[in-house]
């Protein structure tokens, strides 16, 4: 407080008698506030002096009425207290001084160097051998030994472990052979001449070719047998199954072990040579083949080692098909759906739940392209006159004469679903136009389409083909246009003439569907008519038989694995499924060749679907022996010929398998192949045909390595030599006697797998200096050898002499 003004408020407060306790002591220096009086007017705060020496405290009086406290000795009575003066400002606070900057840390001093790694002791004892561990068997240091054991990991007693020796596999070709001059045959050979058959008894070199049908003809050094192409030839033929057969004939004389109850076989000597290691099961649980019975392997690769082998589950006959939504849950959604097996039956202009068509953009380019609101017409003419095969040209073009009827293809909108429609109309005779409504659509993805109606409780293939590669120059062969008719006497009768109805048996359930549904079953019959059914899937593609549940209209998993009741039931885990890689070769072959070889059935009216009497198609694992027997009635398979031809290679679609057998890739001394040695019946690739890997390529093989591929996979080692792959290529042309001469980017396919099948037009090739043009057709044959020239005795004018590219045609003539 301000001194001044607290002494003139003490002489105020002296006048004014507030002071109550006698007269004050000299005054002193000014001590603490005294005691509180009355409040008086508060003055202004006089400047605070300095606090003088305490003085004696004063006797304390009684206690008077409150008044100014008197001042105490040296500090004056303690009064009222004065109001606080303000608290003066705390000066500012001086800036803190700069840090000074770390001085530089100095270089760390160099490593010295690493003294020498003295001398490695002594290696002390080694100790005692372990125990063995799990799954080790005691060897044979002559011998083999092993488990056999399953797909779930358990192992299988009663298994017979036999070593096929490789050699014993014929090698030669398994149907036929073209006749040649002064050639060698051996037992097994069989021989084409005028039409027949014959097969080689006795080996030997023969210039005499075998004529005639008698049962046994010899030309004094070679013995043959005559044999056709029925099915019963086929049933008792030695050499279609590489590996089942060559056991039948020569297994008691093999060198072989079974495995006991703990799994385990023991082969104490192996005799030197090169094997195929061959597991068949004594029980119904599994399948005969394994892990290690495809790939011919030497003695000295095995001998003395523990050679554990893996063998295949199967359904019982009590399991069921589930679908393949059920598998999808558990195995992923693969790449199957986009797959044709998938997709080659849909509802029309539809894709279904399972069916993803993103490979094949223009399946549906024949319905929105002729299927319009304004229609298109075909116009079926120029009628043949053929009574064992009927035909017709197929144009929208209006000859003008010679219609024997039309077909008129159109699409209504109704609620908001587009229909598609075919009219029939009978132009050559009287009969009334007929309409029917196209229901589903079959083909699409490759080379064609066509359709189907329902009639009664069963579906029928309308009448028409387009043809995606087809020929809109109609001076062309008619089979190469952009139409072509399907088995339409089935449809029109010339000799009436008039429309009708097909027969009962010619329905798509009993003649079609089989090769196309999973878990296929057909019911009815000839007279009531046939009903064809599929494994019922809640993603179906389309409730096809009217139970209330869409059906799976297309090949699925349980086609190539079984049915999978059983598997599923056990939560997988390998049990009771077929895994077709450790099937015999022959086995897995046998799932592809039901649907892959031209023939008839025995069920169904013997129509072209391969069922048993009971209307049902094989189940993955069946024996080719088995399906031959009790689900095939006829072989049909047709053979590319040019009048005569060579009689080897196939002529029409769907009998890759029948091919195939012929080839020695699926009989050898070395490695048993089967189609998914090739083909990936997953589609995981995304490669045109399903195939594993791209194709060999001679125009860009410009290094050694560049433009191989799946062919040269496995034939790199035993190519001919060169600098580069396009090098490799001409050289090999050069050994086989083809002149070396510049033939564009021909693959090994080009050569090997002519297109000698047609599926739907066919593709046109070169045309020749002299106006000829040539024509291959859409379909691969899988034989694997090259057909040749000498083979073609009699051609048509417009033929190459062999089936081949246009590279081929630059220098082929029409002429043998």
């Amino acid at each position: 407080m301000n001194r001044s003004l607290v002494k003139r408020m003490a002489q105020l407060l002296l006048v004014t008698g507030a002071w109550a306790c006698g007269s004050p002591g000299p005054e002193g220096p000014e001590g603490p506030a005294g005691a509180a009086g009355d409040t008086g007017a508060t003055g202004p705060t006089g400047p605070r002096g300095p606090t003088g020496p305490a003085g004696d405290t004063g006797a304390t009086g009684d206690t008077g009425a409150t008044g100014a406290t008197g001042a105490t000795g040296d500090t004056g009575a303690t009064g009222d207290t004065g109001a606080t003066g303000a608290t003066g400002d705390t000066g500012a606070t001086g800036d803190t001084g700069a840090t000074g900057d770390t001085g530089a840390t100095g270089p760390t001093g160099a490593t010295g160097d690493t003294g020498a790694t003295g001398p490695t002791g002594a290696t002390g004892a080694t100790g005692p051998t372990g125990p063995a561990g799990a799954g080790y068997v005691p060897l044979e240091t002559a011998g083999v030994v092993g488990y056999v054991r399953d797909t779930a990991g358990i192992i299988v007693p009663g298994v017979t472990v036999y070593l096929v020796p490789t050699a014993d596999v014929p090698s030669a070709p398994f149907w036929e052979r073209a006749w040649g001059v002064n050639l060698a045959y051996v037992v097994g050979d069989r021989v084409v001449q005028g039409g027949n058959i014959y097969e080689v008894i006795t080996a030997g070199t023969s210039a005499t070719a075998p004529s005639g049908t008698a049962a046994d003809i010899t030309d004094g050094t070679v013995h043959w047998k005559h044999v056709n192409t029925e099915v019963a030839v086929a049933r008792a033929s030695t050499l279609d199954e590489p590996l089942e057969d060559t056991i039948a004939l020569n297994g008691a004389t093999y060198t072989r072990a079974t495995t006991g109850a703990d799994g385990i076989f023991r082969i104490t000597t192996v005799p030197a040579g090169s094997y195929y290691v061959v597991a068949v099961p004594a029980d119904s649980g599994h399948l005969p083949g394994g892990s290690h019975c495809r790939m011919g392997m030497a003695s000295t690769a095995f001998v003395g080692t523990q050679l554990d082998i893996e063998i295949s589950t199967v359904p019982s006959a009590n399991a069921e098909y589930v679908g393949p939504s059920v598998c999808l849950n558990c195995h992923g959604m693969v790449h199957e759906m986009q797959t044709l097996h998938m997709l080659g039956i849909r509802k029309v202009g539809a894709a279904g739940p399972l069916q993803n068509y993103d490979r094949f953009p223009d399946w549906n380019r024949p319905l929105t392209d002729k299927f319009t609101a304004a229609g298109t017409t075909l116009y079926f003419y120029a009628y043949n006159n053929n009574a064992t095969s009927p035909d017709w040209r197929v144009s929208e073009t209006n000859p003008g004469t010679g219609i024997s009827f039309t077909l008129r293809l159109y699409s209504t909108v109704a609620a908001g679903e587009t229909h598609y429609w075919a009219d029939l109309t009978d132009v050559k005779g009287t009969s009334s136009p007929a309409t029917y409504e196209v229901e589903l659509s079959y083909g699409g993805g490759l080379y064609k389409q066509r359709y189907i109606t329902k009639l009664g409780g069963s579906r029928y293939v309308l009448p028409i083909q387009y043809n995606f590669e087809g020929q809109t120059d109609e001076t062309q062969p008619s089979s190469r246009w952009v139409w072509g008719q399907y088995n339409a006497q089935n449809w029109y009768t010339e000799a009436t003439p008039a429309l009708r109805v097909p027969a009962l048996g010619k329905s798509f359930d009993n003649n079609c569907a089989g090769c196309h549904f999973s878990g296929f079953s057909l019911t009815g019959d000839g007279t009531a008519g046939y009903q064809a059914h599929g494994v019922p899937d809640l993603r179906g593609d389309y409730d096809y038989d009217g139970d209330g549940q869409p059906e799976v209209m297309n090949i699925s998993c349980e086609t190539c694995h079984g049915p999978g009741s059983e598997h599923w039931y056990s939560a997988g885990r390998g049990f009771g499924i077929v895994s077709p890689r450790l099937l015999t070769p022959e086995r897995e072959v046998t799932i592809c060749a039901q649907c892959h070889t031209r023939a008839l059935g025995v069920g169904g009216g013997n129509t072209e679907t391969a069922m048993d009497s009971t209307g049902h198609t094989i189940r993955a694992g069946t024996s080719r022996k088995d399906f031959l027997t009790n689900y095939i009635s006829k072989m049909d398979d047709g053979l590319w010929n040019a009048s005569a031809g060579d009689g080897a290679h196939s002529q029409k679609h769907h009998q890759q398998a029948s091919d195939f057998l012929k080839s020695k890739k699926y009989r050898n001394p070395y490695d048993l192949l089967t189609c998914a040695a090739c083909h990936d019946p997953h589609g995981g690739t995304g490669l045109p045909h399903q195939i594993r890997d791209v194709l060999d390529r001679a125009a860009t093989g410009t290094t050694a390595d560049t433009g191989k591929g799946m062919c040269m996979g496995c034939h790199d080692p035993y190519f001919t030599a060169g600098a580069n792959f396009a090098a490799r290529v001409q050289a090999h042309w050069t050994a086989n006697g083809i002149t070396n001469i510049a033939m564009g980017d021909i693959a090994c396919v080009d050569c090997h797998m002519a297109k000698t099948a047609k599926s739907g037009a066919g593709r046109k090739q070169k045309v020749s200096a002299g106006g000829t043009t040539y024509y291959s057709g859409d379909i691969s044959s899988h034989v694997f050898d090259v057909p040749l020239k000498a083979d073609i005795t009699v051609k048509s004018a417009g033929q190459m002499p062999i089936p081949f590219t246009n590279a081929c045609g630059t220098c082929h003539n029409p002429t043998p």
